[in-house]
Formats: structure tokens, sequence, C-alpha cells
């Protein structure tokens, strides 16, 4: 069973959400559906669900917070708040504490009395300090993130070295599944695949990680040391064994598309998705991977409307480091599309924002194709 995590309306038509939990996403719709529900928008699911429990278990436990639904929802799809914002609301929460600890510090400013100073300051302080030290994962996890962004492999070994060095200390942030799995993925991009794929098999069988959920992350570590042929072998076992999480066939699909330039193929995995099913994360992937097959079926019309929606998709989320990396191939089709529809200056602008992405993450074979669609437009529209 899975916890599933629904945004909705009740028959009183107000805004909710729903945490339920099924053996798959499609019975917990059903459930809800039962039960009055309307306007079901999926949030959450295995994956989700499985981030959490090893969160959970690398953290200590008097650290737990329980969420409720809607806390846990806007966790999932919208940026953390930042210092900041947190400080003020902590200070906010005691305004008479914080305005008498205020004016004990203006008092012994003027008294020019240390301990009258002093103690404010600590209280005063001491929000700053906690969180600075309870911080420390979640800021060392989004470095890693966004270094794998910019394929800076080496730099992601480093920071996972230090992840585990921090959590010896903090016991919260990521699970030691995500980030070994990071870990891997640095190895298989500096070229120790055989090294990678021999670590990340120790979680094979883990009662932790669903076996359909281990291959889907090996056939990503594979990926990155660009072994298409063994990353499209694992999709697929990944998706024979959970054919009812979308997910998996939304990879599948894109790999199809984008690896492996087999639109026919790809085509019949995204047939198996179903849109309702799909968490609201991945809504924009489904024009991304169905631009990605016009595009291989030279429907560059088509291609770049879909590549187009899946940038407007995307934006909700562009604070999350690793939906980075997504915009910037989709940025990378709209410059392709342009350029095939005879969009120059667009498809120009946009080959300029993306190039750095695409050459370190090496994308010989779109850099070529953008190349291409560029160099075959007429000689006056390249003037214009």
């Amino acid at each position: 069973m899975t916890t599933y995590l629904w945004r909705a309306r009740d028959r009183h038509r107000n805004a909710t959400v729903q945490r339920i939990e099924a053996s798959s996403a499609a019975e917990a719709r059903k459930q809800l559906e039962a039960d009055g529900f309307t306007e079901l928008r999926l949030q959450a699911e295995e994956f989700v669900a499985a981030a959490k429990a090893s969160v959970e278990a690398a953290s200590n436990p008097e650290y737990h917070v329980e969420l409720t639904p809607e806390e846990e929802a806007n966790q999932v799809s919208q940026p953390l708040p930042g210092f900041w914002s947190q400080w003020g609301k902590s200070l906010r929460e005691s305004p008479w504490s914080t305005l008498f600890q205020v004016a004990l510090l203006a008092w012994g400013i003027h008294r020019g009395n240390w301990i009258l100073i002093g103690l404010p300051l600590f209280f005063l302080l001491l929000f700053p300090v906690l969180h600075f030290w309870f911080g420390m994962p979640l800021r060392v996890y989004d470095r890693i993130n966004r270094a794998k962004v910019w394929s800076r492999w080496p730099e992601v070994l480093s920071l996972c070295d230090r992840m585990t060095r921090v959590q010896r200390w903090v016991r919260m942030g990521p699970g030691r599944q995500e980030i070994l799995r990071c870990r891997c993925q640095a190895l298989a991009g500096m070229g120790r695949l055989e090294e990678a794929v021999q670590e990340y098999s120790t979680f094979e069988g883990s009662p932790h990680l669903a076996h359909w959920m281990y291959l889907s992350f090996l056939a990503g570590i594979y990926e990155v040391a660009w072994d298409r042929e063994k990353s499209l072998a694992l999709r697929q076992a990944a998706a024979e064994e959970r054919p009812d999480n979308m997910s998996v066939w939304i990879d599948l699909a894109m790999h199809q598309a984008h690896r492996m330039a087999d639109a026919p193929a790809a085509r019949a995995a995204l047939q198996r998705v179903d849109p309702a099913l799909v968490v609201e994360l991945g809504r924009p992937y489904l024009h991304l991977v169905e631009g990605m097959i016009r595009s291989r079926e030279e429907d560059h019309a088509g291609a770049l409307e879909q590549a187009e929606r899946a940038m407007e998709g995307f934006g909700p989320f562009s604070h999350f480091p690793l939906v980075q990396s997504v915009a910037l191939i989709t940025r990378s089709y709209l410059c392709l599309e342009s350029a095939s529809l005879g969009q120059r200056d667009r498809a120009a602008q946009l080959r300029r924002e993306v190039t750095r992405y695409l050459e370190n993450a090496r994308e010989t074979e779109l850099l070529h194709r953008i190349a291409k669609a560029m160099d075959a437009l007429p000689a006056e529209t390249a003037r214009s």
C-alpha cells in the first residue's frame, strides 16, 4: 500500500487535499470519486512516498513533524520558505517577547552593559544559529542537484561525501539511498560505470526500495554513462513490473524518443499513460515527450507547440534545481523546431542559452540536429 496525495473539490465545491492509502493511484482515485470528490489532481505517488520514507529513516525521530495533507502538498509543489521569511515568522509569533528583547538590547547599548546586550542578542540570534545548523543537509543537497544539472560530476561526488559527513552531525535530510544514487550518477558521469553499478547494487532487494523503482533509478545511472541500450532495457523492465505507475511510462517514452530516436516505440509507451494519474509535476512531461515524438516525425509546427506548452507547465516548478535540467532540454527543442520553421532570430537566441548545457551533458546528437537545422536556413533568412 502507498500513500497518495490528491488535490480535489469536495461535495460542496470546497478546495481540499486528501491523503489516502491504496494499492495504486487508480484505486485511490476510484475511492475518492466514490466519496464525491471531483477535479482530482495527483500530487504525490510512489516515488514521492519512497523519498519521504527515506528522509524519515535518515532523520532523528525527535525532529519529525507531522504535516497536514495541505502542508505536505505545498511542500511537494512549492519552494521552502527562505531564511528571512522564517525568521520574521518566528519573531512575529512572539511579538511581546521580541519587543522586550529589542528594548532590553537598546537599553543595554545605552548603558554600555554587556550583560544586558548579550542576553537579548543570544535569544534574537538563536533562530539564525539553529537555522544554519539544521539547514546544512538541505543546503548541501541543493548544491548536489545544481551541480548535476550542469554535469559537474567531480563536484557532485565531493558534495555527496560531504553530505555523509554532515549527516553524522545533523540527522536530517535525504536518505542514504538518494545520496548513494547521486554518488553513483557522479561515478557513471566520470567514466566509472562499473564501480557505480556495483555500489548501487547494494540496494537491490532492499525492503525500503521497491524493485521496479530500483530498476528505474539504475536506468538513470546507465543513462548518465550514455549506455542507452542498458538504460532502455531497465526502463522497460520497470514498466513491466509496475505498469500502473505513470512515471515509468513517461520515462520510457522520453528515452525512446530522445535517446533512441524511435518515435513509434515512444508513442506506444506514451499511449500507456493515463493523464488523470500523472502527478502535477509530471504533466508538463507529457507535452515535452509528445513534442520529442513529433520532432522525430518531422511535424515541426506540432513539436514547437508541444515544447511551448511544456515550457509553460514547468514554470511553476522552476524553483526545483532538477527542473532546470528538463527546462533546458525543452528550450533546446524549442531552438531546434524554431530553426526548422525558419525562425532564425529566435533559434539563435535559444541556441546561445542552451549550448553550454548541451555540451556539458554530452548531448551531441541534439547539438548536431540544431546545427543542421540552423545551417539549412535559406540565405535570405540568414541575413535578416
